[in-house]
């Protein structure tokens, strides 16, 4: 037998709070879920779901009813189904507080001979059930429960689990006849012999661009380097002299060696001369990214166009206006990438801190290479030859000017989009420019909703290729479930309007008092 070492991170929590706890082989996600729910403090009386994100795949409880697109029940499915194919899979607990664990998949333990889950490592306090979630914390901590390491550790012990057997092949139901397949590998061949031998080879994650996956690559390589840091703490945090405090993830320092220095450190990080344009860079994306990019910063573009000719003009719109960057870019991440490419080429002591890198890497700001050698990992940064100089060198009056009109245009949009949780453009530039009394050019209007907006994950876009439309929705909104029936019961009523007072109290309540910030984004989150 054997066990999986797995880290359960509490998503958007600071100080953050995860468990490091080692699994038996073998058990039902249901099991699972037993196991976090433990290791939490939760009592398990609301709804839970297992997901993939980047695959729309979910892990149900069985009288979920099938809400969901690609379901399996997580009574039957047992964790080796997905781990550890995927390095993470994402449990939410109370779909309304929606408290999201990330379970990453660190390692199997082969020598690990017990049918209970043991806790091997702990940081920060259980959540109090109900309390609206993580961002509703009290900064005095009111809203947490001290955790009891000895009493989770019993509990753990009483759940034991049996060893389930993964399910046959021919178990399965057959939801094709014998003929039906036949005829479906007899057009996939035809298929593939149509695109030629080039075809027949998977590279990483079909339907993932280079983008996405070079951007997976440095979050994993983030990730492992501060879990190597802190297992390096762990085992120096007893030794005499040593100093034994904590200063959170965002202050690890990786191990640091001198050019000089025969062997070289596991996880380094060091920058280097760019040598590619921004324009480069952006061939990274997918063409249907490559399309969006245009849509969000209002190119127009020909379908006839190849994806070289949309990522040409995207680097040439960006390099005419570097402002643009700083849509994407907070003003607390601008600085961040500032400095970081302002260092001076070589090795550096820690990982760059937040998305700011993320970020530059999605738009054409930055490059990264993950290499291997004589067993050490590496990642070597570098930035665009063209854009980087640009955004580095912009005027402070044009940067002031920038982030302040986007503070205010945010804060008027989302006062707008809370209340009308999901309007079309042309309803919702109208409301705005009527309410606080202001024009807006339709072009600037959506460069600000799709490339701010959109990229940062602050709200929903949809399109309607019937009437041309395009709505903007409450980012955790069913929207698609939501225009279904406001198509069929009210397409042909007009948005009520509201005075700005009753649109700020309305708001005020509709949000909880808590407004867009500069909440952290994942790729992946852009797409999905």
């Amino acid at each position: 037998m054997a066990g999986y070492i797995l880290k359960i991170v509490l998503e958007n929590t600071h100080p953050p709070v995860w468990r490091r706890v080692v699994i038996p082989e073998r058990i039902s996600f249901y099991e699972l879920h037993l196991v976090i729910q433990c290791l939490f403090g939760w009592e398990d009386c609301h709804l839970h779901i297992f997901s993939i994100p980047s695959e729309n795949i979910f892990i149900e409880e069985e009288d979920s009813s099938g809400l969901w697109d690609v379901n399996y029940p997580e009574t039957e499915t047992i964790v080796e189904r997905f781990f550890p194919d995927y390095k993470w899979i994402r449990y939410i607990y109370d779909l309304g507080d929606d408290w999201r664990h990330k379970i990453i998949f660190e390692k199997t333990d082969e020598s690990y001979e017990e049918r209970y889950a043991s806790l091997l490592k702990v940081k920060g306090d259980n959540f109090e059930e109900d309390t609206g979630g993580v961002w509703t914390d009290d900064e005095d901590g009111g809203s947490r429960n001290p955790l009891d390491v000895q009493a989770v550790t019993e509990r753990l012990r009483e759940l034991v689990f049996p060893v389930h057997e993964e399910p046959d092949e021919e178990d399965e139901p057959a939801y094709l006849t014998d003929e039906e397949k036949r005829m479906m590998d007899d057009f996939f061949r035809d298929l593939l012999g149509c695109m030629g031998p080039a075809s027949h080879t998977r590279s990483h994650d079909s339907g993932s661009s280079p983008m996405a996956l070079k951007i997976e690559s440095w979050e994993h390589f983030c990730e492992e380097s501060l879990r190597q840091a802190e297992e390096e703490k762990d085992g120096k945090e007893n030794a005499p002299g040593e100093n034994s405090g904590d200063d959170g993830y965002s202050q690890m320092i990786l191990p640091f060696l001198k050019q000089e220095d025969l062997e070289m450190p596991d996880h380094a990080v060091e920058i280097v001369p760019g040598t590619k344009s921004s324009a480069e860079l952006l061939c990274a994306l997918s063409l249907q990214e490559a399309r969006d990019y245009c849509k969000y910063l209002q190119i127009p573009y020909l379908d006839s166009w190849t994806k070289m000719q949309m990522t040409r003009a995207i680097a040439q719109e960006l390099c005419a206006h570097p402002e643009y960057a700083l849509y994407v870019l907070y003003e607390e991440e601008f600085r961040e990438y500032r400095h970081l490419a302002g260092l001076p080429n070589g090795r550096l002591e820690k990982l760059p801190e937040g998305d700011a890198f993320i970020k530059a890497l999605s738009i054409g700001l930055a490059d990264v290479q993950i290499k291997k050698r004589k067993g050490k990992t590496r990642a070597i940064l570098s930035f665009a030859t063209d854009l980087s100089p640009l955004l580095c060198s912009l005027p402070d009056t044009l940067r002031k000017q920038t982030y302040r009109e986007l503070s205010r245009f945010s804060e008027k949009l989302e006062t707008l989009i809370l209340v009308y949780g999901l309007i079309d453009f042309d309803s919702l530039r109208d409301m705005f420019q009527s309410v606080y009394h202001t024009e807006i050019a339709h072009e600037d209007f959506c460069r600000y909703i799709y490339w701010y907006g959109r990229v940062n994950n602050l709200l929903q876009t949809l399109y309607r290729r019937d009437s041309g439309k395009a709505y903007a929705a409450v980012g955790q909104m069913d929207a698609q479930y939501v225009m279904e029936r406001m198509l069929r019961y009210s397409d042909d009523l007009e948005y009520v309007s509201f005075s700005k007072k009753e649109l700020r109290e309305m708001s005020g309540s509709f949000s909880g008092g808590k407004r867009w910030g500069s909440g952290s984004v994942r790729y992946s989150d852009v797409w999905a």
